[in-house]
């Protein structure tokens, strides 16, 4: 973990706080400052550099400063950064005059966006605030789908803390409205806070307030380390205080976790596919014969000799395929004509003067057509995420190279969205190695037995016994009635698998077994019938890969309850498993109840909707009851224990 700390101050004229700045700079060892009202124009908006020889500076000036050429007006914003961190920071172009910005990027897909902000004060109309508030939502809207935002600067609005106690005023109860869809928290309002209780004192000291904020999201509070708002000092001639904080930011580069290779199967000619079988087959031909007479060391070998003779002839043989990423994914069309419209109708606004009022048509024009962006901008943004877990939940089940596209997709989001960080035994993890960590601990323990007072171990006892003489009449049963797998068998088998399935952990694809050539179809029944005859599956082939998705809604996203995984297992052990299942139906003599939709072909969930919806409609005309029973089976491992079942069964 390394440590970043950043501080913002409303300098009230930068010219003659200059020297409070670079005090401030040198002593408290700042990394980011961002300031308010530095009243410069463009012709000495170059003086932020010569602050501090070790800083480097984005500056918006006022719009009105802009039109007027005086240094009258609401006094501009700007972003001061140590040139240690030149090469990560980006400025951003946003189109405000009250709001600038910066991106740092901490390493591979991770960024924190910095948003200086100057919101109108008391002496302007309420609109005008709500426009403003407007405008910040957009911009966090859009940022925070790729990072972390931090809002810092005067936001001119009493916020109800616990170190200064006064009431939200109505500028106040919009900011928190923002605040509370964002999820943010204003860390110096905030017992952790220390210095200063107010951060705005008038001339005089009559009046204090608490209007200079520093916004992070409530998840991320665990990471500041400190927090202070500075108490006057001789050469600070604002009337503001500077509010520094400082937090842990993970230093671990996202680019270390890697991800299965993918293979260009839709690039791939049959002449690359007829070498691919032919050198697969001389590789598995010189393979030593696995004539162990432990049968079950025999699967292992002869397992492990198939997939790495698969793995190693593909890596020299077929063509890999990687996967690109956008800035923004959900930017469409209209959105990129409401943007071209919004950004027309205020260039005519300002061209005819900045006249505010009902009366003015273009007034009205800008802010309807801000309305339409902005509405649009939102829903594209809150569906997002929405749509890439709706789509891996499909993906994971018809396109491999989709599957895991969207996934990365999915990583490369905010790391304040679901899955960045989360809870286990309330500590908050944002590691993704630590996560991983905590996420095999928390399906090890999920599917572990568990202590309950109400186990039956009688019960137990006799699920064992009754499972025992199940093993051993199959074991029977095998010994005299086994029919082996024969090469066409597993053939045919191969030849029905569908294409563009994700890989299981093993990085073997169903068209690695499609164009494989007999010589691998004859190994692989080989060693599905050792599997077969001793009832073992060897650990390798039972490994997968699980994808955690978030349930979506309101849940808690850093609570691990409220993920669905979704685990791609092995496609040699889904092409036994198939072979098996062929078995058993022509086998299969119970007879199924007509009214059951589940696990029958032609037959599924609208099927049984229809059933339950004519069962309802029934009992309404004939004034009857109705009795529905559901199951939900979301703790079925826990319940299984809980009854005292074995794993075995």
């Amino acid at each position: 973990m390394g440590s970043l700390t950043f501080a913002t101050w409303n300098a009230t004229g930068i010219m003659s706080g200059a020297s409070y700045a670079s005090h401030l700079l040198s002593r408290e060892h700042i990394h980011i400052l961002g300031v308010s009202e530095h009243w410069l124009n463009n012709s000495n908006l170059h003086f932020l550099s010569s602050i501090h020889k070790d800083y480097l500076p984005y500056g918006i000036i006022d719009s009105e400063v802009r039109k007027r050429g005086s240094n009258i007006g609401k006094g501009g914003v700007a972003i001061l950064w140590h040139k240690s961190l030149s090469n990560f920071i980006t400025p951003l172009d946003i189109d405000s005059d009250r709001i600038c910005g910066i991106q740092y990027r901490l390493c591979e897909n991770m960024y924190i966006y910095f948003i200086q902000v100057y919101a109108p004060c008391s002496n302007y109309p309420i609109p005008l605030y709500r426009d403003f508030i407007d405008c910040l939502q957009t911009v966090i809207s859009m940022f925070s789908q790729h990072g972390i935002v931090i809002v810092m600067g005067d936001l001119n609005a009493h916020l109800q803390g616990q170190r200064f106690i006064k009431a939200t005023d109505s500028r106040g109860e919009y900011l928190l409205e923002m605040m509370n869809y964002f999820n943010l928290v204003s860390v110096n309002s905030l017992p952790i806070t220390v210095g200063a209780t107010a951060s705005f004192v008038s001339y005089g000291g009559q009046y204090e307030s608490l209007i200079d904020h520093i916004l992070l999201p409530v998840e991320r509070i665990d990471t500041v380390a400190y927090c202070k708002i500075l108490d006057d000092h001789v050469l600070n001639v604002s009337r503001h205080r500077p509010i520094i904080c400082n937090v842990h930011v993970p230093l671990t580069d996202f680019s270390d976790t890697k991800l299965p290779s993918h293979v260009a199967w839709h690039k791939i000619d049959d002449v690359v596919l007829m070498r691919y079988g032919s050198e697969l087959g001389n590789s598995l031909l010189g393979l030593p014969c696995a004539d162990s007479e432990d049968i079950c060391s025999r699967v292992d070998s002869r397992y492990d000799c198939i997939v790495d003779s698969i793995v190693s002839v593909s890596d020299a043989v077929l063509p890999k395929t990687c996967f690109r990423s956008y800035l923004k994914p959900y930017w469409d069309r209209t959105l990129k004509d409401l943007h071209a419209v919004m950004r027309g109708k205020r260039r005519k606004w300002i061209s005819e003067g900045r006249h505010q009022g009902n009366h003015y048509l273009s007034y009205l024009e800008h802010k309807a057509s801000k309305r339409n962006f902005r509405a649009h901008h939102r829903l594209c943004a809150e569906n997002y995420l929405s749509e890439i877990n709706d789509e891996i939940d499909q993906a994971a089940e018809v396109d491999s190279s989709f599957f895991w596209k969207k996934v990365n997709s999915r990583r490369q989001q905010s790391n304040s969205h679901a899955g960045s960080e989360l809870k286990f035994a309330n500590r908050v993890c944002r590691d993704p190695a630590e996560i991983v960590s905590e996420w095999g601990c928390y399906f090890r323990k999920l599917y572990s037995p568990n202590v309950s007072t109400n186990f039956d171990p009688l019960f137990k006892v006799s699920v064992d016994r009754r499972v025992h003489h199940i093993i051993e009449d199959f074991a029977n049963s095998c010994q005299t009635n086994l029919t082996a797998f024969t090469p066409d068998e597993v053939s045919n088998a191969v030849r029905s698998l569908k294409r563009k399935k994700a890989c299981g952990f093993d990085c073997i694809y169903n068209e690695h077994l499609i164009y494989g050539g007999n010589i691998l179809h004859k190994e692989l029944s080989l060693l599905f019938n050792d599997m077969y005859s001793c009832g073992y599956v060897p650990d390798r082939l039972k490994r997968g890969i699980i994808v955690t998705i978030h349930k979506g809604g309101k849940k808690s996203k850093t609570d691990p309850d409220n993920y669905r995984a979704v685990t791609l297992s092995s496609c040699i052990l889904k092409l036994f498993e198939r072979l098996l299942l062929h078995r058993a139906e022509s086998a299969l003599s119970i007879p199924l109840n007509s009214m059951q939709g589940g696990f029958r072909a032609t037959l599924g969930c609208n099927m049984s909707s229809l059933m339950l919806r004519e069962c309802v409609s029934f009992a309404k005309e004939n004034h009857s009851k109705l009795f529905a029973c559901f199951l939900d089976v979301q703790k079925a491992f826990d319940s299984v224990w809980h009854n005292g079942l074995s794993a075995r069964t």
